[in-house]
């Protein structure tokens, strides 16, 4: 999704982020991938932008999240009642106090985090009334595209001002890619890049880093993979039961050549770490010595499929009384298959001096978003089965 580009005469250049990224971190925001970016772009001089729009997105996720959570855990209550009621003795927050509570608690982790949220663009309703009628990208048919737009202008009203040579957005939104978006940009003499995930955006800076720095950077990874390495047994642990607990977002029918034409993916059998593809190491904390870790594992799944033939699309006809099937293409056959997933693990890594001592993963205790996966996991399970 990266645009081929050489990032060595695009300097400076302002590096933002969309919800969709965000989503995928860490409810505390604090993810290994993210501070590596931050690190590198701090070498750089450079700042990591979230636009208004977007940190009011990510804000408002993290409530629905959250009261979503809360009926989750009602349901629970009510199953273990019938039990012991000393087991369910928890008053939940009033609606007005969870918003308050969960949007305080957000936004202090937005602050924190070391991204720099923006005020919205000067734009009038007249100016964004006249973009949606004309159709002009990121808005689309049916006017869609109006958080989407408030980004690019959110950028442009800050290329504007400042003396950028080149503008990168963090996102896997595909209505990105249209060239009138590139085109906008150019007007103001500035390359516009759109890539889909933070570690295709720290490989664009690395390529704009010093020799020396990028070397540096080099070796505390390698430094950090021969730790990790050497507990590989739990990582493949964790992996698989992540994968278990949490499961793999998956397209109904995936267009990948590791799977058949017209196969649809039923259930996962087995999974099978093979090993650490790659990890991304943020900034080590002075005063802890601790530094936030991203894993990348990379994993076998072995999977149950269906294969549905062509007649299953066409092979019916539509008569007076009735639409009439053949049983024969409409059934599909069963097979398995393996396919390459990978999954993301975040952990930690202790730094002493030159040396890096110690390593492990994030337990449960530091990631609370892990057991509301798992709740909010058993409990779509159930909603799919009922359904």
């Amino acid at each position: 999704m990266a645009n081929n580009v050489s990032t060595e005469s695009l300097l400076p250049m302002a590096i933002f982020l969309d919800t969709n990224v965000l989503d995928s971190l860490p409810e505390n925001l604090q993810s290994g991938s993210l501070q590596s970016l931050l690190s590198e772009a701090k070498s750089l001089e450079l700042s990591v932008y979230v636009s208004d729009i977007v940190a009011r997105e990510w804000v408002q996720h993290r409530l629905e999240k959250a009261v979503k959570s809360v009926v989750t855990s009602a349901k629970c209550m009510k199953q273990l009642n019938q039990y012991s009621k000393e087991w369910v003795e928890m008053a939940f927050p009033s609606g007005e106090v969870l918003r308050e509570t969960v949007e305080t608690e957000a936004k202090k982790r937005l602050e924190s985090s070391g991204l720099v949220a923006l005020q919205p663009p000067q734009v009038t309703i007249a100016e964004l009334s006249n973009a949606a009628a004309c159709k002009l990208p990121p808005f689309g048919e049916a006017n869609k595209g109006f958080k989407d737009e408030l980004i690019v202008l959110t950028m442009l009203d800050l290329i504007a001002r400042y003396n950028y040579k080149a503008a990168m957005l963090v996102s896997n939104d595909k209505g990105f890619l249209h060239g009138r978006i590139t085109e906008r940009f150019a007007c103001y003499c500035v390359k516009f890049l759109c890539v889909s995930s933070l570690e295709e955006a720290s490989k664009e800076l690395q390529k704009a880093l010093s020799l020396d720095v990028r070397r540096f950077h080099e070796e505390r990874e390698k430094r950090v993979r021969e730790l990790a390495e050497q507990d590989w047994q739990t990582i493949a642990g964790t992996a698989v039961e992540q994968v278990q607990t949490e499961g793999v977002r998956w397209h109904p029918f995936p267009a990948t050549d590791e799977l058949p034409f017209m196969s649809r993916v039923r259930r996962i059998l087995e999974v099978i770490p093979s090993k650490i593809s790659s990890l991304d190491v943020g900034p080590t904390d002075e005063d802890t010595g601790w530094a936030n870790v991203t894993l990348h594992v990379l994993c076998e799944l072995r999977v149950d499929i269906e294969q549905y033939g062509m007649g299953s699309l066409f092979g019916h006809k539509i008569y007076m009384d009735g639409e009439r099937r053949s049983q024969a293409s409409m059934k599909p056959s069963r097979s398995e298959a393996v396919i390459e997933r990978t999954i993301w693990l975040e952990a930690k890594a202790k730094q002493e001096g030159d040396t890096w001592t110690e390593f492990s993963l994030l337990d449960v205790s530091e990631k609370e978003e892990r057991t509301l996966g798992r709740l909010l996991a058993a409990d779509e399970r159930a909603q799919d089965e009922e359904a």
